[in-house]
Formats: C-alpha cells, structure tokens, sequence
C-alpha cells in the first residue's frame, strides 16, 4: 500500500495521516441500510488471508509469463486490478457455497482479456487529445511498426499490410496540410481505421492462444478459490502464529500520528501509519459497542489506551492484507475526496455516509465498501450493491473502472426511482465518464 512520505526534523520519515469524523449519527435501518454484513460476520482468519495472497500473486505471474511467452507483450498495467475490481460489484454472500470474497467470478476473466487484446497489436492512446497532432502522429506510427512485428511473428497478412500502408499514406498526407484542425481530423481518421479495421484482423489471428491462456488463468482461479474454502472449512489456525504491530522508526514514534507502523503475520509485513491503527482502533470500539446494543451516536475513544481490544490485530493484519493484495497496483484507479469537501458535504447536504469506502480511508463511522468480510469489524455496511437505501444523502465515489461505474449508474437510477422520500447522491467520477454518465441517466 503506497503511502507518501515526508521528512521530519530529526530526519525521519513521515507518511500522510488520516482524518475522519466519527462524531455524527450513522444511517440506520429506517433508511433502507441494512446490517446484514455485520449478521454475517465470519471467522477472522490471517493465514487464510496471507494464502489468499499468495494464490493471487499465482494467477499474475501466469498472466505475465503468458502474455510474455505466448503473446509477445507484456501483461498490461491494472489488467489483474481491474478484473478484481469488476468482480467486487458482485455482492459477497458468505453463505454460498465456495464464494470467495475476492475471486467471486473465477470462472469469468473477461476484463483481463479485454485489456490484453487492447494491447495487440498496439493500444492507442490520446484519441481525447484532437490538438495534440505529434501525439496522435506518434501514436499512428507505433501502431504501424507494433503491427508488423506481429505479422512477422504470425506470418503476413495482405489486408492488414494494405491497411497499414494505407493509414501512412494519410499521416503523410495530414503533414501537407497547412490547417492544425484539417490535419488532426486526418490522423485521428487514420487511427480510426486502424483501431477498427486492422486491430481486429491481428487479434483474429491470435485468438486461439488468447483464449488457450485465459482458459488457463480461469482454471487456476477456481482452483485457489477450492484450496481457500477448504483451508477455511477444513482447518483449523496454526495458533502459534500471531499478529504483531512494531514501530521501525522506534517507540517514541508512536506518539506521531504519521510515522509508519508494520503489521505483520508469520513473515509477512505490510505498512500503514500511527493514524490509521488510532482511526481502526476507534472504528473497531464503535462496533463493539454498536454490539452491545449501546448508542454510536456521539462516542468518543479513548486514543491514548495502548493495549488492543480482542481480535483487533487480527482484523487489522486481514484488512489491510486483503486491500494490499486488491489495490497493488491500482493507486490511480478511485481518488478519495479531501476532508474539507466532506465537512462541506456533511454540513449542506447532510452527507453521513460513503458508498464506495473503507476502513482505512473512511470519513463517517459507517460506509458502504467493497469487502463485507474483513471490512464488518470497522463499521462497514457491505456493499453498495447489496444495500437499497430509501433516505438519506451518501458521498458515490466508486472505482474508476468503466463496469464499476456503469452498474453504480444504472443501480443509481434504480433506487431514485424506487423512492419516495428525501434521496440524493454525491456522484464522483473522472471526467471521461461524465458523458456515459448523462447517457445511463438521458
């Protein structure tokens, strides 16, 4: 988990610290969020965590040396991220037979192939950009010689070579031209043509060894999705394995909310800050308390109590193996909104809860997020895909992932219109999306 870093005086590191506000009332059941996450709270199990992890890094090393080996690419960025992302909108039912609450579709890889054939023979960029002419030219030209690297390894193909040449003619043609606009319009046709023409020509070709490698991937998923269901129901923890939290920058940096804390389980460690075992640490009371029946309304915790409640390393070390494990390489992939903008939003629209959240970047007690499981100990609600709220007002900033937002779009304009009383929701999402956004809605 990626964690900016900054120097302080004595030349030590420091990373960014949360914030939050705990302090306002949660949504209730009266408006439609329910707690059937909490009803179905399992086991916390860190080994199973640890070799969910594990089988994961599996499925992406086989993705890599296929796409290397077989394909001639390199396996591309958030391809894996993606796939798990899409398959998080499946809501996680506990109670279903071998359902894993990360690899919920093991059988369905199709984000992963859509993002390899995107690669072949080359993926174009900046079709967005019409000005930008030494982009789009750049982009045509590698495309050209991508494409024939492909033929040379697959044997040439005259109607893809023909439209090769054909799309080179036209980017010589749009230098000739004196007007920026005339000649962008040419590259960016050329471009055109090639993406939907010869790109499908090449991947045609490739076809039998795509799917022989998603084939294999799919395989090894709901095989790993066996092994942990079996660990989990057929064995029992290795006790002499514990949960431990140390301080690499020594004791004394406890006292600073943003020195970096190391989580760790057997000889995995993973990285979060001071802040963020003070913030669980407060979100795993609140839900104690909330357990026994007690008012969340207005809580305040005692930060300063140095010994943890039971189960609390446990649950820290699942979190936040299972988000490190999820997000890896997917940072850029869903953008938290500052605090101000919630303060803001808590305070004009009565915003007291997030639909895409989670324990670690939380700014309400309670919030919607993708895993149920590990997420339950914290405060979470479950899925934004499970829950049908009829009231109230929540913060949407879902993944950027295409899926992701299609279905939060169309469940969006489900519940509004499903609704009598006083609903609204916040929507973030990227600037690109804003336009399919309008069209789910029109």
């Amino acid at each position: 988990m990626a964690l900016r870093g900054q120097r302080t005086d004595d030349g030590q590191a420091e990373f960014n610290a949360p914030k939050w506000n705990f302090r306002e009332p949660y949504v209730n059941v009266s408006a439609g969020v329910s707690d059937a996450a909490s009803r179905d709270r399992e086991t916390i199990r860190p080994d199973v965590e640890l070799a969910r992890f594990r089988e994961i890094k599996k499925i992406r090393q086989m993705l890599e040396d296929g796409c290397r080996d077989k394909l001639f690419t390199n396996l591309p960025k958030m391809a894996l991220e993606r796939w798990l992302i899409e398959q998080a909108t499946v809501p996680y039912e506990p109670s279903k037979r071998k359902m894993d609450p990360l690899l919920r579709k093991p059988d369905d890889a199709g984000v992963v192939r859509r993002e390899i054939e995107f690669e072949i023979p080359k993926r174009i960029y900046g079709m967005r950009q019409r000005k930008d002419i030494k982009r789009l030219r750049e982009n045509l030209n590698e495309y050209c010689a991508a494409a024939r690297d492909w033929l040379r390894r697959l044997g040439t193909e005259k109607n893809i070579e023909d439209l090769l040449q054909e799309a080179e003619k036209q980017s010589n043609l749009a230098m000739d031209e004196s007007d920026p606009i005339v000649k962008a319009d040419i590259l960016e046709k050329a471009l055109i043509m090639l993406r939907d023409t010869a790109s499908p020509m090449v991947r045609l070709k490739v076809k039998p060894v795509l799917d022989e490698l998603m084939s294999s991937v799919e395989k090894q998923a709901q095989d790993a999705v066996d092994r942990l269901w079996k660990m989990r129901h057929e064995t029992k923890r290795d006790e002499t394995k514990q949960v431990t939290l140390f301080y690499p920058h020594g004791e004394r940096s406890h006292f600073r909310i943003g020195s970096p804390v190391v989580v760790k389980y057997d000889e995995d460690e993973l990285y979060i800050t001071t802040g963020h075992v003070l913030k669980l640490r407060s979100l795993y009371t609140l839900r104690m308390r909330r357990d026994k029946s007690e008012s969340a309304k207005g809580i305040e915790v005692d930060e300063s109590v140095e010994s943890e409640p039971k189960g609390f390393l446990d649950a820290v070390y699942q979190l936040v193996r299972r988000y490190t494990t999820f997000i890896a390489k997917a940072g850029q992939m869903q953008a938290a909104a500052p605090e101000d903008v919630f303060e803001a939003m808590r305070e004009d629209f009565g915003v007291c809860m997030e639909s895409f959240g989670s324990p670690l970047n939380c700014y309400f007690q309670r919030f919607g997020s993708a895993f149920p499981d590990t997420d339950v100990h914290f405060g979470s609600v479950g899925s934004f895909f499970r829950n049908e709220p009829v009231e109230g007002s929540f913060e949407t900033g879902p993944p950027y992932v295409k899926e992701t937002m299609d279905r939060m779009a169309v469940r969006l304009d489900k519940l509004l219109a499903a609704s009598n009383r006083p609903l609204s929701f916040i929507v973030f999402v990227p600037d690109w999306y804003v336009f399919y956004l309008l069209r789910i809605f029109s």
